[in-house]
């Protein structure tokens, strides 16, 4: 894999980190049935995409940056979810993840784009999509949470 697409998959895996860690947080705090499942698949997904990527990532000899500022922004919104977790979701809580979960799908698009492998590419396009179905359960979910 070339030097750049090492680089790349090394951000997304780090991202991808991040966003296990925090739904594995909010599948065990939340006790709402909904926001428990949209956990479990959020973090069933990336489980997926870190399992493809991590000998590729393990295999290369340069470690994890923060070389892109979106990357480290959107490290930052987990990182404040992280908290602002409660028991009970909120409305604006769900908005403010749908904000987070979008600025991964733009960067995940932007990795996808700049692949040189192209079997990779596809491959994590196939991720991609099931990412995109489970921020659209979020957004589902805003549209029909209760205003508190």
């Amino acid at each position: 894999m070339a030097s750049h697409d090492t680089l790349l998959s090394q951000e997304l895996f780090s991202a991808c980190q991040s966003g296990m860690q925090f739904y594995q947080t909010l599948q065990q705090s939340t006790e709402q049935y909904v926001p428990k499942k949209i956990s479990r698949d959020m973090f069933n997904c990336r489980d997926k995409i870190m399992s493809r990527l991590n000998p590729q990532v393990l295999s290369s000899t340069q470690s994890l940056t923060d070389q892109k500022k979106a990357l480290k922004q959107l490290r930052m919104n987990y990182q404040q979810k992280y908290a602002k977790m409660h028991h009970k979701l909120t409305k604006q809580d769900i908005f403010e993840l749908l904000l987070c979960e979008q600025s991964l799908l733009n960067y995940f698009r932007l990795v996808i784009r700049k692949q040189a492998d192209q079997s990779l590419a596809r491959e994590l396009a196939s991720y991609l999509a099931s990412l995109q179905l489970t921020c659209d359960q979020c957004i589902h979910l805003l549209a029909d949470w209760p205003d508190q």
